[in-house]
């Protein structure tokens, strides 16, 4: 999609230690999906056995092992929200810090700096920049002033980033969607495997903490059918007005669980 004209914008980069984070809990959660899965399939095995034992002769004892749920990933949602949360501020100082690489090495004049040269291969080099940023980041300046920012947000032969289509918007918010209804279904399947006529005890109060989280999803799910309804209806002018595009990762699925209110406000301030 290309930028409002006279724009420039760069893309928040997450941190490579935030993204490896990600995918450690993407992996944890996947992990345990397919174990519960697993689990589901075995329980309904053993209930299934329990059910013809219970219907038939009884001359010989029951000898299935009922088995065991997987133990839950060692965090909480609200552990996963914090993270993306201070990864997500993170990503913000890192874009501003490009931002300002990318304006030092266009107009190093109105920094002070003496200009800079080019190594062999016509490769751009920073010559008064090492005092204001750590080496390494000197290095990511470098690379990043010797990238062409690109029309749709990339940045060839820097990462991957670039701006969603509304297309993209619109399945980036279905798969946050669909992991909310997975998570609903879940705390269903949760819920159900209390006995009914069970009334104190543990199992009850497993029962209560499943109930509050079916409550507390089905709301989410509510509220996020309508922002992602709203996003994807204003993407489109939104941009076309001059409002920050949202960013994809080319290397994997699209994926948005919010999005910024000026754009899901945007026909009511833009009538």
């Amino acid at each position: 999609m290309p930028l409002p004209s006279g724009t420039i914008y760069l893309p928040t980069r997450y941190t490579s230690e935030d993204l490896a984070q990600q995918a450690s809990y993407q992996t944890q959660i996947d992990d345990y999906n397919q174990q519960y899965d697993q689990y589901k399939t075995a329980l309904d095995a053993y209930n299934a056995a329990v059910k013809k034992y219970n219907e038939g002769p009884q001359t010989s004892p029951f000898t299935e092992v009922e088995p065991t749920a997987p133990a839950e990933p060692g965090f909480t949602q609200d552990d996963i929200d914090r993270f993306n949360a201070a990864a997500q501020q993170r990503a913000v100082n890192n874009r501003n810090m490009m931002t300002t690489a990318l304006n030092v090495v266009r107009n190093p004049d109105a920094y002070n700096f003496g200009g800079f040269g080019f190594a062999e291969g016509g490769n751009p080099v920073v010559e008064g920049v090492g005092g204001l940023f750590p080496p390494e980041e000197v290095a990511r300046m470098e690379k990043i002033g010797a990238a062409e920012l690109q029309p749709d947000g990339s940045m060839p032969g820097v990462d991957t980033l670039r701006f969603a289509t509304a297309e993209e918007v619109d399945m980036g918010a279905y798969n946050y969607q669909k992991d909310l209804e997975d998570k609903l279904q879940y705390h269903i399947k949760e819920r159900d495997r209390v006995n009914p006529f069970e009334f104190t005890g543990p199992k009850v109060a497993r029962k209560i903490f499943h109930q509050d989280q079916i409550e507390e999803v089905q709301k989410l799910i509510e509220d996020f059918r309508g922002q992602r309804g709203a996003a994807v209806s204003n993407y489109r002018d939104y941009i076309a007005a001059g409002g920050r595009p949202l960013i994809v990762n080319t290397d994997r699925e699209p994926y948005f669980k919010s999005f910024p209110s000026d754009l899901l406000n945007f026909r009511a301030t833009n009538p």
